[in-house]
């Protein structure tokens, strides 16, 4: 049985990261469609953040950035 297309992008826009989506991307072609679409990934991310591991300076302008 296969779920809409509204309800599979419901599941993959609910993934917590980026690693997560790429994997779900890789199980079948539709998903892999799905994942690639624009529109999905700029929806994706709208809701979820980039991770940054860390703190960042700029020795040239001498800002942090976390």
């Amino acid at each position: 049985m296969d779920l809409p297309d509204d309800l599979l992008e419901s599941v993959l826009l609910g993934l917590d990261s980026a690693v997560s989506l790429i994997r779900a991307a890789s199980t079948c072609k539709l998903w892999g469609r799905m994942v690639a679409d624009a529109g999905f990934l700029c929806r994706f991310r709208g809701l979820h953040k980039p991770t940054v591991a860390g703190d960042y300076y700029n020795s040239i302008t001498g800002e942090t950035f976390t």
